[in-house]
């Protein structure tokens, strides 16, 4: 029998044979820090968006400077209890 040792970035659970390479995929990835900077919602009567109170879109800074805009795809879970 052979024990198999492998590291995954916690990140996007990539698996990598050495700690070393685990942790530069870990280190490359960036983070938001602020969410909602521009908030849009999806105008018309006809949008299967309308009135659910739904961003379609949503501008995020992530810690390089960089700005990113997400668009609403899916509902995923509704009525998550916090």
């Amino acid at each position: 029998m052979k024990t198999v040792e492998r590291y995954i970035c916690e990140l996007c659970s990539c698996e990598y044979k050495t700690r070393e390479d685990a942790e530069k995929c870990e280190k490359h990835h960036t983070r938001p820090i602020r969410v909602g900077l521009d908030i849009h919602y999806k105008p018309g009567i006809n949008s299967e968006f309308h009135n659910t109170g739904i961003p379609y879109t949503v501008l995020v800074e992530m810690e390089n400077g960089t700005l990113c805009k997400y668009l609403f795809n899916e509902v995923v879970e509704r009525d998550i209890k916090r």
